[in-house]
């Protein structure tokens, strides 16, 4: 964390002007994460786990910020090699873009709070349930950390995620009530497809 901190220190100039269009960017939520715990006192990791986790009853989540913790049930990421296959072990411990350990059962608990509101309140749930804008007021399909597209012309609000050869999707269809989570351990799958494919399956 404190590398990456470093190394965004060097930069000298934005990529484009503030509000003129928009790129998916980790540093963000990289400098979120900083800002969070600075003004808080506590680490991101605390911060989170006492602050989502906690009133969510999210009890098999954590922010791994310590590659060399032990993770009681732990699925270890894979990708092929030649015939076989091999361990793909991230050493990363940069926090706020991800390093998120959590469960199925533990993100539901996740996807339920956008529509209860019980961790930001009324306001953040708003703020989270509409794409963002840029400074001319055109649309974008992102905001808030997620992505707002459809599926088969129905609105869908998701979002991915990847490193080493861990693949994630979270993905709801707000007017089908509907929730799908796919979690992947192997390089060679597609969580954002598998999503997809069981939500237009399920009726």
């Amino acid at each position: 964390g404190e590398q990456a901190i470093e190394a965004l220190g060097t930069v000298t100039k934005l990529q484009f002007p503030v509000g003129s269009k928009w790129a998916y960017s980790n540093s963000n939520y990289l400098l979120l994460a900083e800002v969070v715990a600075r003004v808080s006192g506590v680490s991101w990791a605390e911060f989170v786990a006492e602050r989502i986790f906690a009133p969510l009853d999210m009890k098999r989540s954590h922010v791994h910020d310590d590659c060399t913790k032990l993770v009681p049930g732990r699925a270890f990421s894979y990708e092929r090699s030649g015939r076989g296959w091999r361990w793909d072990f991230s050493n990363w411990e940069q926090v706020g873009d991800g390093a998120v350990f959590t469960t199925v059962g533990d993100l539901l608990r996740w996807a339920r709070n956008f529509d209860t509101g019980l961790v930001g309140g009324e306001a953040l749930r708003a703020a989270m349930a509409a794409p963002g804008r840029l400074d001319d007021g055109s649309p974008i399909d992102y905001g808030m950390g997620l992505s707002f597209e459809t599926l088969d012309k129905v609105p869908t609000v998701s979002h991915s995620g990847a490193w080493a050869s861990y693949r994630a999707e979270l993905l709801r269809i707000p007017a089908r009530e509907l929730v799908v989570i796919c979690l992947c351990n192997r390089s060679d799958l597609d969580p954002s497809g598998l999503c997809r494919r069981i939500a237009a399956a399920v009726e």
